[in-house]
This record gives structure tokens, sequence and C-alpha cells, in this order.
């Protein structure tokens, strides 16, 4: 484990990382049904905790495909509580958009024990919303992504 100095230059354990934990995923092209109805997405990552005190940051890096799907969703769970809920809006039939996932740099005081993170994703109004797709519009192909997910404890 590496030691992590404080601002000050000390060895203080506030703010110190005590253990980052990463899962990736390549399973492309996950798409959602257009019925506004939430889908899980990979990957999905597990922390015990060290301190009960401790937070926890959580960063997402996915790319997703949009083309006409009106209202979109993003949001972060831990297990089956809703931490961040972010929406927005989406509607041009004529070009494909490409979209990084805005879970990035959340803090979480999840507690003691073993939690599980996860994205779900949504859209209302037609299947062309992709989770971790990258398309090449002048090449007319797509091409995969790795999405990941890392959970970073930090001492209280």
């Amino acid at each position: 484990m590496a030691i992590i100095y404080g601002s000050g230059g000390g060895t203080s354990d506030t703010g110190r990382i005590v253990q980052v934990v990463t899962n990736t995923s390549t399973t492309t092209h996950q798409q959602v049904n257009g019925t506004n109805t939430w889908t899980d997405v990979s990957p999905t990552c597990a922390i015990t905790m060290s301190d009960s005190s401790n937070k926890v940051k959580i960063d997402v890096g996915a790319a997703s495909s949009t083309e006409w799907v009106g209202g979109t969703g993003y949001r972060l769970l831990r297990g089956s509580t809703v931490l961040v809920n972010m929406g927005g809006y989406t509607w041009n039939n004529t070009r494909w958009q490409i979209h990084a996932c805005p879970v990035i740099g959340i803090i979480d005081t999840p507690g003691s024990g073993t939690h599980t993170y996860k994205v779900q994703i949504r859209c209302n109004r037609n299947t062309n919303f992709y989770w971790n797709m990258n398309q090449s519009s002048n090449l007319g192909n797509y091409s995969s992504q790795h999405a990941s997910m890392t959970l970073s404890e930090i001492a209280a």
C-alpha cells in the first residue's frame, strides 16, 4: 500500500486512499428498451469497507450512443439505494450522438460491510440508446469500448 501525503506534507490518515477496487466490462452495445424502464449496465463493482466512517469515491468510465431517444437518464445505485439521478434529452433523428457517462467523482459514505455499486440507464422514446458503444460515423462501423467502475475508499 502506498502512503498518500496530505497537502501539508504530513501522513495524516484523513483523506488517505485506503484501497482501490476496479472492475471493467467489454460487454458492448447494451441497449435500453425505450419504455422509460431503468436497465442495469455493466460493470458493477463491490468494495468491503475497512472502517465504517470512511467514504467511497465512485468513478465510471463508459461511452453511450443515442439517436432520437427523447428523455434519457443515468443513475448510480448502492445496492437498491439511488445515490445520483441525472437526466437529459436527445432529439436528433439524423445523427448519432456520443456521450460520456456523467457518474464521475461521486462521494458516498456507505458504512460498514460490503457494498455493490451499479449504473442504470433509461430512455423514453425508442431503443437507440446504447451503453458502452462508440460509433465511427465516417466509417459506418462500431468499435467496442471498455467500460470501467473504480471505487476508492478514503479515510475519514
